[in-house]
C-alpha cells in the first residue's frame, strides 16, 4: 500500500476533498444506496477511512460498534479530533486504529465475532500488485460475519472509457510510464496523481494503481465472496432538481460540473460483494 508519510502530509488537503460537488452529490449518494440507511445495532468495519467521514456516518445512522482504520497517523489524529457524533457506550462506539488494512491483527480482536457490513472508500488503487489486492479482498472477506456484506467505492480502468491525463476541474493531472510517449493505460497500471489548486498549481503528489472491473470482481470471488454487484451512479443532483427544487440554480450548475468531471475521470466503481 501506499506510504502512510503521505497521507500524514495532506490531511487537511484530503479533508477538504469531501466537500467538492461530485463526492456531495454522486458519491455519497449511489454509496449510501449500495450500503443502506438503517444501521441500527449493526457493527462496522471501515478500512481505508481516511479522517472518519463515513465512520461518523454510520454512527449518525444508528451503527452501534464502528472501527476506522487507516495507515495514516495523522489522519487517525483528525479523525479522533473529530469526535463519535452518537452517544456511546463501553462495548460500542467509534474506535479509530493507524494500521494498514490487511493487518488483521490490530483490528480484528475489537470484534472477534467479524463485523455485519465492511467497507472501503478508495482502497484497491493503493494495490500496487495483485497479490496486494488480493490479501485486501481477503482481510474484508474474513473480517465480515456469515451473511454480511463488504461495500466498496475505487476508481477503476475502463479501456472504454479512460481518464483524461488532466482535468482543471477536478484539479489533478495523471501521469504514468511511457505516458509522454503515447502509452496506453493499462489493467493494474501505476500512475502518479498530483492535486492542483484552484489557479492550476501543483500541491501534492501521491501514487495510485487503477485495476479494471472484471480483475477485481474476480479477485472477490477468488476470495469466497459469492457474488459481487456493481452499481450505476446515483445522481443526486438531478434527483433534487426533479423532486425538490428544479430551479435551484446552484444544484443546476453543480450537475454541470458533475457531468464535466464524469467526461474527464471517467466513473467510479461502486460495488457490494456478499458473503
Amino acid at each position: 500500500m501506499a506510504s502512510s508519510n503521505i497521507y500524514d502530509e495532506i490531511v487537511e488537503e484530503y479533508s477538504q476533498a469531501k466537500s467538492n460537488p461530485y463526492k456531495q452529490y454522486v458519491e455519497e449518494p449511489t454509496f449510501w444506496s449500495c450500503a443502506g440507511k438503517d444501521f441500527s445495532g449493526k457493527t462496522v468495519l471501515d478500512l481505508a477511512c481516511g479522517s472518519g467521514h463515513y465512520s461518523r456516518q454510520f454512527r449518525i445512522h444508528g451503527a452501534h460498534q464502528v472501527v476506522g482504520v487507516d495507515i495514516s497517523n495523522e489522519m487517525i489524529l483528525e479523525a479522533k479530533k473529530l469526535g463519535d457524533p452518537a452517544s456511546s457506550d463501553k462495548e460500542g462506539g467509534l474506535t479509530y486504529i493507524t494500521a494498514d488494512a490487511t493487518d488483521q491483527g490490530a483490528y480484528m480482536p475489537l470484534n472477534k465475532d467479524g463485523f455485519d457490513l465492511v467497507t472501503s472508500q478508495y482502497l484497491f488503487p493503493y494495490a500496487n500488485t495483485k497479490d496486494e489486492l488480493l490479501k485486501m479482498c481477503k482481510a474484508a472477506f474474513s473480517a465480515l460475519k456469515s451473511g454480511g456484506s463488504y461495500v466498496g467505492v475505487t476508481t477503476f480502468l475502463d479501456s472504454d472509457n479512460p481518464p483524461k491525463a488532466q482535468s482543471a476541474i477536478l484539479g489533478y493531472e495523471m501521469t504514468w510510464d511511457g505516458s509522454n510517449d503515447g502509452v496506453a493505460l493499462h489493467d493494474g497500471v501505476g500512475v502518479l496523481i498530483t492535486l492542483l489548486d484552484n489557479k492550476g498549481q501543483k500541491t501534492v503528489s501521491f501514487p495510485n494503481y487503477l485495476w479494471s472491473k472484471e480483475t477485481t470482481s474476480k479477485f472477490l470471488k477468488d476470495v469466497g465472496f459469492s457474488v459481487v454487484e456493481w452499481h450505476k451512479e446515483t445522481d443526486g443532483v438531478q434527483r433534487k432538481n426533479d423532486l425538490e427544487c428544479p430551479q435551484d440554480s446552484s444544484l443546476v450548475e453543480a450537475n454541470k460540473w458533475i457531468t464535466a468531471a464524469r467526461e474527464d475521470f471517467g466513473l467510479c466503481g461502486y460495488f457490494v460483494a456478499y458473503k
